[in-house]
């Protein structure tokens, strides 16, 4: 399921492969970063429109809360984001 996920990964070259350091960070500044710019909620350039949405989204966040993944920003969600939805189930 990780080799698939970074396979594709590597073939849509998210955002995620340009900037590796910031998703598993858990400082809350970098965690930020990392979200906005999963959920296409960063601004490219003043007066030019956000980033699309990571086209891996869903599997990343489905794969991160498949293997548990306590760590990171996975899916457009923090660890602990990732706990509440988690504990909804």
């Amino acid at each position: 399921m990780l080799e698939r996920l970074r396979d594709l990964a590597i073939k849509y070259q998210t955002i995620c492969q340009q900037a590796p350091n910031i998703w598993d960070a858990e400082n809350t500044e970098d965690s930020k970063i990392a979200q906005n710019g999963c959920n296409g909620t960063v601004s490219v350039a003043k007066g030019q429109q956000r980033t699309p949405p990571c086209p891996i989204k869903n599997l990343c966040l489905q794969t991160a809360i498949t293997t548990q993944s306590h760590y990171g920003v996975w899916g457009g969600m923090t660890s602990s984001q990732r706990l509440r939805l988690r504990k909804k189930r």
